[in-house]
């Protein structure tokens, strides 16, 4: 069954996570989220590594790819 907890809308738009919800699910100050509306509901994931570093991949793929001779770079 679903957990259900209650919170509220600060005029900045801003919503309390509880705290007992952010530490188990890893949520943590500063973390980046996806927020996605879904039939009527809001749907709240933790951006991971790929969506944080995605338009920065080729670059970090060619910085730390190894060089022949010279480990990385």
């Amino acid at each position: 069954m679903p957990e259900t907890y209650r919170s509220r809308i600060s005029t900045k738009g801003q919503v309390v996570i509880p705290a007992e919800v952010r530490s188990g699910y890893g949520f943590v100050e500063g973390a980046e989220v996806i927020i996605t509306g879904e039939s009527g509901r809001l749907i709240l994931e933790k951006v991971g590594f790929d969506e944080i570093y995605q338009d920065e991949a080729p670059t970090l793929a060619r910085e730390w790819a190894p060089h022949p001779g010279k480990g990385r770079v």
